[in-house]
């Protein structure tokens, strides 16, 4: 290689700082660098108190989620034993209608019969009286 031979790489050209980089006395003393030193109690302070916020609304959200599927647990159990409640006195109902004929108030000549045949019984009287049930 010769010692005349020119680098092989770009020379860094800096162009020259404008206004903004230029600092006079009468702003005053320049400031410390913010956040260059870390301290680790501050963090280690702030770290746990994150962790601890989430653990207690983890557990805030557990609790209320158990105590309103128990709450729904027992609305719904008390909504199946009211409507078995009143599923066995619509069957009873119905079973009332259904059963064979007998007396209701022999006093009053008063007799129960079933349903179906009162069905039977209301339509062979309309046909009688010809008139129209609709």
């Amino acid at each position: 290689m010769s010692a005349h031979q020119e680098p092989h790489e770009t020379p860094i050209v800096h162009e020259q700082p404008d206004a903004w980089h230029r600092h006079t006395l009468d702003e005053g003393k320049p400031q410390h660098e913010h956040g260059a030193r870390a301290k680790p109690a501050i963090l280690a302070g702030v770290c746990i108190s994150m962790v601890v916020s989430v653990v207690a609304m983890v557990l805030g959200v557990a609790i209320y989620f158990e105590w309103y599927v128990t709450r729904l647990k027992a609305d719904r159990t008390e909504t199946i034993t009211a409507a078995t409640k009143a599923r066995s006195e619509k069957e009873a109902a119905w079973s009332s209608l259904a059963a064979p004929s007998a007396w209701k108030d022999r006093d009053a000549g008063t007799v129960r019969i079933p349903i179906e045949r009162a069905k039977r019984l209301v339509v062979e009287e309309y046909r009688r009286s010809g008139t129209s049930g609709s």
